[in-house]
């Protein structure tokens, strides 16, 4: 879990649209992102990968939010071995995203902004 206060631009929306643009350029040969709008602020959820002998694909889920200091950015990520993929764990990985997409829309924000105050 990564959390970050990402200060310069405040607009969920397009931190997470220009997060999905980047991993359209990175990664054009994965699954296209997915842009989630919320009432609150933004969810993008992406797939990203490093090719060879110890290649590894990552699963990722952010979300940003406006708070009382800034922009807030959570992420959840997840890497798998891509000697491990089948169509079995492909859409196992897939399923885990869809849990993930809610876990991270229900997270406590104030908790996380209080816990960066803290630092």
């Amino acid at each position: 879990m990564q959390i970050m206060n990402t200060g310069s631009n405040n607009d969920p929306l397009q931190m997470a649209q220009n997060m999905a643009a980047l991993a359209r350029r990175q990664y054009p040969d994965m699954p296209q992102p997915n842009v989630l709008p919320q009432k609150d602020g933004t969810i993008v959820q992406f797939y990203a990968y490093q090719a060879g002998k110890n290649g590894v694909i990552e699963s990722n889920v952010f979300r940003y939010w406006k708070g009382k200091d800034g922009l807030y950015s959570l992420q959840f990520a997840r890497r798998t071995p891509l000697s491990a993929v089948n169509e079995t764990s492909a859409k196992k990985l897939a399923n885990q995203n869809v849990v993930l997409i809610k876990e991270i829309a229900d997270v406590d924000k104030q908790k996380i902004e209080k816990a960066l105050m803290l630092r």
